[in-house]
């Protein structure tokens, strides 16, 4: 399974869960004949990232619009969407010649006008449960994206300082302290501990409500991730907002006048320490 597809499911379980919550709280029993409709449309993109890797094209989870979870009485319900520049609508109904299984529901692709979607008796404190489930594993799956982004983050800011003749400390044989990035992406995903999430956590409740009209939920995730992540280092190194602009200037022998001495200090200055292995403690372990 794709993430991207891996993405959709956990999205289509915490819409789902919401949805129940809803109806439990509005009186609704426990368990009822209930209709679970599709949260997205798979088909082809007319914008966006039309193509994979070998130039064919692929297709995209379409956000559609309309309740995820519906009584059998309140059928038939037509979902439609409008992302990647396409327009489609769909009429979801108990009965028809075009069968939509449960488990098709969940990865809907059908090109049709309308489909027959499965009903059954739902137990709906478990569809919550499980809504609850999809949102710590999408929280969990954001800590590991997290944590990648920002040793990807730290290795292109050891090399940006290498090559201005800055940061050679760092890359002479002291790798990256694990144990430090695992605690910055976890205070990141899941906040301090008793306080609130932290920014990603916080943008990963977006996703439920988010239309995905032009990016599909895998790179939705990883850039604002990338993003924020870079913002954290910044700030944890003192990296002025000008830092990556400042070091490219140098590599390439420009002129930096336009910034003042102090900003240029602290952009070619950085102290990566916290997050860099101590090298004497290694050296004297193996003693």
């Amino acid at each position: 399974m794709s993430r991207t597809q891996e993405l959709a499911d956990l999205i289509s379980a915490q819409v789902i869960g919401l949805e129940a919550a809803r109806l439990l709280a509005e009186g609704a029993a426990p368990v009822g004949q209930y209709a679970v409709l599709p949260v997205w449309w798979w088909g082809f993109a007319l914008v966006g990232r039309r193509a994979d890797s070998s130039g064919g094209r692929r297709t995209m989870p379409h956000r559609l619009n309309g309740p995820a979870l519906v009584g059998v009485d309140d059928l038939p319900v037509t979902k439609s969407t409008d992302a990647f520049g396409q327009h489609r609508e769909f009429t979801f109904e108990a009965g028809g010649v075009h069968p939509l299984s449960a488990t098709e529901a969940l990865r809907f692709g059908d090109d049709v006008r309308s489909a027959a979607v499965h009903t059954a008796h739902q137990h709906l404190p478990g569809l919550v449960e499980a809504g609850r489930v999809a949102n710590w594993e999408m929280l969990l799956l954001a800590e590991k994206i997290t944590r990648a982004a920002i040793v990807t983050r730290l290795k292109s800011l050891v090399g940006a300082l290498v090559s201005i003749g800055q940061g050679s400390q760092f890359a002479d044989g002291a790798g990256f302290d694990d144990e430090t990035i695992t605690q910055i992406a976890a205070t990141m995903t899941f906040g301090d501990p008793g306080g609130s999430f932290g920014q990603v956590g916080r943008f990963v409740a977006k996703a439920v409500d988010a239309d995905f009209v032009a990016v599909e939920p895998a790179r939705w995730l990883s850039m604002e991730i990338t993003s924020l992540v870079s913002r954290e280092l910044a700030r944890r190194f003192g990296d002025p907002r000008s830092g990556q602009m400042i070091r490219s200037a140098i590599a390439a022998g420009a002129d930096t006048s336009a910034w003042s001495a102090g900003t240029v200090q602290r952009a070619t200055n950085l102290n990566l320490s916290p997050v860099m292995k101590n090298r004497a403690l290694i050296e004297g372990a193996g003693r």
